[in-house]
């Protein structure tokens, strides 16, 4: 079950960073759509048996260009559920040297990229 050099996945279009906490009666929360996408992702990371990527890490989040908002608003949760479901050690700059987002026409959802930088 060792770390791996380099995982690949595709997974479910998270919702943006805006969407992610809710307010109401007086309190602040995960939003149920942020949950059920977390939940997701881990079911996803378990089914294709995703081996962590140890040290320090690039990443890279195709996101498909028939999704609506902003690019960037995609990269927050992504990464969270990343450190989340332990596929890297953290989101500090220790951790994540570089990120690299892009728009691509060929991927549904997003397809994640997290390799080991030497």
């Amino acid at each position: 079950a060792g770390a791996g050099l380099m995982i690949v996945i595709s997974l479910p279009t998270p919702p943006s960073a805006n969407r992610i906490w809710r307010s109401g009666k007086g309190s602040v929360y995960r939003s149920k759509e942020y949950d059920a996408w977390t939940k997701r992702v881990g079911q996803e990371l378990m089914i294709v048996h995703a081996k962590p990527v140890k040290g320090a890490v690039r990443i890279e989040i195709l996101v498909s260009d028939k999704v609506r908002g902003d690019l960037d608003n995609r990269c927050k949760p992504t990464i969270d559920a990343l450190v989340k479901f332990g596929m890297i050690d953290g989101d500090d700059k220790k951790t994540v040297k570089a990120i690299q987002l892009r728009w691509d026409a060929l991927v549904k959802g997003i397809q994640v990229t997290v390799a080991r930088t030497l």
